[in-house]
């Protein structure tokens, strides 16, 4: 795709002399610039389209537009890219809702990501997101509802629920405030989303037996997150992308299983809320949490224990202990991440025979599982530790140095106990074998 290097006059585009490139997905898109009328430097530009002709006929139409409004870098036009109008204005529109909380703020992000055709599964092309389009074209109806469509076809009717709504209060209403648009097309209109999804969220979840629940931390604590993992053969996720993502779900797993955290708390830890305790051990302290109180919990295996103080030394400040597999600035995709999930325990269930880990068993799950092995320790302990909503001294779940002494040495006894049984039956192995 070339671009001219020619002189160019104010107001002059570039459209003519660029060529299209056809995408892998199937679709073109058309690389130009507008050079405008206050003299600065030519503005570059990105078109894109289902076909050749069109997208050169949308360039011409948002070069148009440029030259309307005078092609100032500050003011929002028809001409103005949706992706740069999302990025600029809808995004710290969400983030500055003091209305919402963090977990709302993340799942709009998430839909703003998805309007816009940036989504974590190699397999979902949404050719039909609104990457490519100018501001002009979100007032077509039938752009914004195949933008939806697209959406509920491969995230759910629930999701593109959220999209819509989503779209309409934080884009569509925007251009309106700003003078770009005059209306809101989706107004009235009704979209068929398809079937909607019934909700993956556990009541309770299914416990593993403490046998199993042993045999798939050493499982984990063994596996190695390179092996048998094959570079991409398309997309713009490499092999290293691959192999963080499957370290990603080994440490998320093993973080849940030997404390009990929500899947959502995983994924915010920052390098200083892993905190080594006086016991020896590492707590991990999490100040946002589904009740909205602060609460402390230690990591009940020691290996693991280990393994992220090691992940906590190796994470610079503003990053995230488990973060984006591509980017450890950026929090891991909800969605992406319960789907890696589910696909990963199915993974385990195959591998160690534990037929609930691919039918029944959710990553909350873990929760129930710790709850069920040390059901014999008092309500409130338990309470305390995953943060149900008993009434305990506040400044249990706000002190970070904090060691819940009682769950700790359970776990130590119960992990003692296991470990001779384990050694009774290598003995007994042994003796057989002599006699034999």
């Amino acid at each position: 795709m070339t671009m001219a290097n020619r002189q160019h006059d104010p107001g002059d585009d570039s459209v003519a002399e660029s060529t299209p490139k056809k995408q892998k997905d199937g679709t073109w898109v058309l690389r130009w610039r507008f050079w405008p009328y206050n003299g600065k430097s030519a503005l570059i530009k990105r078109s894109q389209a289902p076909t050749k002709g069109e997208v050169i006929r949308r360039a011409r139409a948002a070069a148009d537009e440029l030259r309307k409004s005078g092609g100032d870098h500050g003011a929002w036009s028809k001409a103005t890219p949706v992706t740069q109008y999302v990025e600029q204005v809808s995004v710290p529109a969400v983030k500055d809702n003091t209305r919402l909380k963090q977990n709302s703020i993340d799942r709009y992000l998430i839909v703003l990501d998805l309007l816009v055709g940036k989504c974590g599964h190699e397999d979902h092309k949404h050719t039909d997101s609104l990457d490519g389009y100018v501001v002009a074209d979100l007032a077509k109806f039938r752009n914004l509802k195949a933008c939806i469509v697209d959406i509920a076809a491969t995230h759910g009717a629930e999701t593109a629920r959220q999209a819509r709504n989503i779209l309409s209060k934080y884009v569509i209403k925007k251009l309106i405030e700003d003078d770009v648009l005059d209306g809101n097309p989706l107004a009235g209109m009704d979209i068929d989303y398809g079937t909607l999804k019934a909700s993956h969220k556990p009541s309770g979840g299914h416990a593993l037996s403490e046998e199993d629940y042993d045999r798939v931390v050493a499982w984990l604590l063994d596996l190695d997150p390179a092996e048998g993992v094959t570079p991409p053969k398309r997309g713009v996720y490499t092999l290293a992308d691959r192999v963080a993502k499957r370290r990603n779900l080994i440490n998320t797993t093993l973080l849940q299983a030997t404390t009990g955290m929500r899947v959502s708390e995983t994924g915010t830890v920052e390098p200083e809320e892993v905190i080594d305790n006086k016991q020896g051990g590492v707590n991990i302290y999490i100040p946002i949490t589904k009740t909205d109180v602060p609460r402390t919990v230690t990591i009940l295996n020691p290996r693991v224990a280990d393994r992220f103080r090691s992940l906590r030394d190796s994470t610079a400040p503003g990053e995230y202990v488990i973060s984006s597999p591509a980017d450890k600035a950026k929090k891991w995709n909800k969605d992406n991440r319960g789907h890696a999930l589910a696909d990963f325990y199915k993974e385990v269930s195959a591998e160690l025979g534990i037929p609930e880990m691919k039918t029944s068993f959710r990553s909350h799950g873990w929760r129930t599982t710790l709850n069920m092995i040390y059901f014999y320790l008092p309500d409130h302990i338990r309470a305390l530790w995953f943060g149900h909503g008993v009434d305990v001294n506040h400044s249990n779940y706000t002190d970070p140095t904090v060691d819940l002494s009682v769950m700790v040495d359970a776990a130590d006894t119960r992990r003692g106990a296991s470990e001779r049984a384990g050694e009774a039956v290598e003995e007994s192995a042994d003796g057989d074998r002599e006699s034999a």
